[in-house]
């Protein structure tokens, strides 16, 4: 007759097992904004837009789309480069991080980037992609002032 209160001990038991071994997300810290820059980076690179999509938010989003409007799959010769994202390093205040970094062009000159990344559902995402020397890569404004509504144009002008 002691069969009901095993069983009740064993199922929280198993819950409690459960709850230690598979945490909330929430809990676990993201993954860096380096490794999901470089991440996406190879998505864009091997044209797996789908995937990109997936790390993407914001006008990195509309990036995205773009990129794979313009893609020519039915091209047989169509080659896939990797870039290498030289001298990767993030500023992170908050919710943002500004990502500079150096890659080559196609006659090897060096080209200095930027890449502006959002915490969203606790998940690093690309957000802005720039082009050399249009974004400040020393520091990042107090508060949310990188992302008030679409003004980063306005600011830094």
């Amino acid at each position: 007759m002691h069969y009901p209160a095993f069983s009740i001990l064993a199922f929280w038991a198993i819950c409690l097992v459960a709850c230690v071994r598979y945490p909330d997300k929430a809990q676990q810290p993201p993954m860096p904004p380096e490794d999901v820059l470089q991440l996406w980076q190879g998505f864009i690179d091997q044209d797996l837009y789908d995937s990109a999509r997936v790390h993407s938010a914001g006008e990195a989003l509309e990036f995205v789309n773009f990129l794979y409007t313009i893609t020519d799959y039915s091209d047989p010769d169509r080659v896939i480069s990797i870039t290498l994202l030289r001298d990767l390093s993030c500023l992170v205040q908050g919710d943002s991080a500004i990502c500079a970094y150096v890659t080559k062009d196609e006659i090897g000159q060096d080209v200095p980037d930027t890449v502006i990344l959002r915490l969203t559902d606790h998940r690093w995402k690309v957000w802005r992609v720039y082009g050399a020397g249009e974004a400040p890569t020393d520091t990042i404004p107090e508060g949310d002032a990188l992302f008030p509504g679409d003004s980063v144009d306005e600011e830094y002008q």
